[in-house]
């Protein structure tokens, strides 16, 4: 595990008090180094493992960060903090969490698709969700805001800033011009050349490293399958769950 940066003030938070947001003891490694970093304001480039537990360690502190600051533009209908997400499946994951751990806060939580693009844009969102294909789309026909973004996220960062998702990446950040934007980057794997174009990006950031770089989680057993056919996928993970192998 190792963190660098300059100018690092470190919040100091106990385990109880890391506990308590995260609602689970003890926490991982990168929720412990990511969480006090956030919540302080500063610009994080964070590598962990699959399986590590990325997913609260930035989740927390953006929902904190959002039940504790009020939106300065109450007829703006752009959202307070973004998330990026490559896929959809991963989008809805991560709305999934974030609504477990924002029970009892008054927050409007959404993930961007064909069917919820009208109520983003006619009404309040606190903590949008979204792929960039979709969120570019709707940007270049003026149909969202993200004016009052002080918050983004994005969570396998080293695909966003891939060749796939680049362009796309590029003008979502370009459109969120808020000046003190507050910028985290989460991946399994940092590839030199992802790293340096992360680092672009950011300001001033602290780089967090849990384990190996570029390694697979330990505490994670996996298993090659192979299946004739494509539609043989589902009946052998039907059975591997049956036998408790996943």
């Amino acid at each position: 595990m190792a963190s660098h940066g300059s100018n690092v003030r470190w919040v100091l938070m106990s385990l109880h008090q890391i506990q308590e947001r995260i609602q689970r003891f003890p926490p991982t490694p990168i929720q412990m180094q990511a969480i006090p970093i956030m919540l302080d304001g500063r610009d994080i480039l964070a590598a962990a493992p699959t399986g590590s537990g990325k997913t609260l360690a930035f989740l927390i502190p953006c929902l904190d960060w959002l039940a504790s600051s009020a939106s300065s533009n109450t007829e703006s209908k752009s959202p307070r903090a973004l998330i990026l997400a490559p896929t959809r499946e991963l989008a809805v994951q991560i709305h999934r969490e974030a609504q477990r751990m924002s029970v009892g806060k008054k927050l409007k939580l959404r993930v961007l698709s064909k069917s919820t693009a009208a109520s983003i844009r006619d009404s309040r969102t606190d903590l949008l969700i979204a792929t960039p294909m979709r969120l570019v789309h709707l940007l270049r026909r003026d149909e969202i805001s993200l004016s009052q973004v002080g918050m983004m996220i994005m969570d396998e960062a080293d695909k966003l800033l891939d060749l796939g998702f680049l362009e796309q990446t590029d003008e979502i950040m370009a459109r969120c011009d808020v000046s003190n934007l507050r910028r985290a980057l989460f991946s399994a794997t940092l590839p030199e050349g992802v790293e340096e174009l992360a680092r672009t990006v950011l300001r001033n950031p602290i780089r967090v490293v849990i384990g190996t770089r570029n390694a697979c989680n330990e505490l994670i057993d996996q298993n090659l399958l192979f299946v004739g056919r494509e539609n043989g996928k589902l009946v052998a993970i039907r059975q591997d769950r049956k036998s408790t192998r996943l």
